[in-house]
């Protein structure tokens, strides 16, 4: 995504918990202490998916 603070805003509202953040990346738990959603700051679109 190329603006890090908006998205940590949009999860936010949604309830999600921040776990950890950086000035380029940002976690937040889905399921604490189970399962969570990264987020990277970048110029660079490049659609990703990981699951674990």
């Amino acid at each position: 995504m190329s603006n890090l603070a908006n998205s940590i805003e949009f999860y936010k509202k949604l309830e999600l918990e921040l776990a950890y953040q950086t000035d380029t990346l940002a976690f937040f738990w889905i399921e604490k202490g189970h399962s969570w959603l990264g987020l990277w700051e970048t110029d660079k679109v490049d659609h990703h998916i990981t699951l674990l």
